[in-house]
């Protein structure tokens, strides 16, 4: 990822990100870049977020940050949104139903993925498991 992390924390503890000027991406537990954006007090930012709804579902979702100084911050989260794709950048806010929605598909695949791994599946000797702790790095 193209962030040059300088902190790292699950999305459920936003009360405790730091009050502080960066960029930022939200990702999926395995690593899946969600969104990018940029903020000059991180913290407060996550307090009224439009894209609140959307993630705080996502279970295991994490932030990281990247420190930037105030001069920088928009360019520098340009820069980042043009070297990756990231899945809700430029999309429409969903309803509460499209959320639930996407949810239920994301742990459907997950538990399917789980299952043919525990079942043998995949090459000899691999194993996989979805359900990462971003924490652990």
């Amino acid at each position: 990822m193209p962030l040059s992390p300088s902190g790292r924390m699950l999305i459920v503890d936003h009360k405790r990100f730091p009050q502080a000027c960066c960029v930022y991406c939200i990702c999926y537990p395995e690593g899946t870049p969600l969104y990018v954006g940029s903020t000059e007090k991180l913290r407060d930012r996550w307090r009224k977020h439009h894209r609140w709804d959307e993630i705080i579902f996502v279970e295991g979702a994490y932030i990281e940050w990247e420190y930037c100084n105030e001069e920088d911050l928009r360019d520098r989260e340009r820069e980042i949104i043009s070297e990756i794709k990231y899945l809700m950048n430029g999309t429409a806010v969903k309803s509460v139903a499209e959320i639930a929605e996407d949810m239920r598909e994301y742990y459907r695949l997950r538990d399917e993925t789980n299952r043919y791994y525990a079942e043998g599946g995949g090459r000899s000797g691999m194993t996989n498991n979805l359900s990462i702790d971003p924490t652990n790095t």
